[in-house]
């Protein structure tokens, strides 16, 4: 089991690996559409299934930023939920927002299996059993690059 918060939400991993869910997200509500409900625990969404309705695996490690989570499954996947904005798992995206968690390709992570993510408003760490890698914004060096590189949409090996 694990859990994570950000500003308005709470994500939580229950004993079967489901990722469950309450609150709003990057300013778009994720469980109940009332806000007044959406606060409620016994109101949280349970992920079990992407959006094409494909099973998921079970998750047992999550991260999360006021815009995005990452969840790193039972075999070292790690998935994103949230805003997609600035590369934040390491890659780009057509879609800047999903509901539903999305496997991130592991080739900016060398294929390596991810350990631990710790998410940040528009960045991320991700350590694999390959290094620490950053991926995301890096307005303000936040992705352990030079400040002067404004915006880094691929990950980058730190350590």
């Amino acid at each position: 089991m694990s859990i994570a918060s950000s500003e308005n939400c709470l994500f939580y991993l229950d004993e079967r690996g489901g990722i469950l869910v309450t609150g709003s997200f990057g300013n778009k509500q994720i469980a109940d559409k009332d806000a007044s409900q959406s606060k409620r625990f016994k109101h949280m969404h349970v992920y079990f299934k992407d959006k094409n309705n494909n099973e998921l695996p079970q998750f047992n490690f999550i991260s999360a930023s006021s815009k995005h989570a990452i969840a790193i499954d039972v075999t070292g996947q790690a998935w994103v939920i949230g805003s997609l904005k600035h590369g934040v798992g390491g890659f780009e995206s057509a879609n800047k927002f999903s509901f539903t968690p999305i496997a991130i390709p592991m080739s900016p992570f060398h294929h390596a299996k991810v350990l631990l993510t710790a998410c940040g408003t528009d960045h991320s760490l991700v350590l694999t059993t390959f290094g620490l890698y950053s991926c995301g914004s890096n307005n303000f060096g936040q992705t352990g690059m030079t400040v002067l590189v404004l915006l880094s949409t691929n990950s980058t090996n730190i350590c």
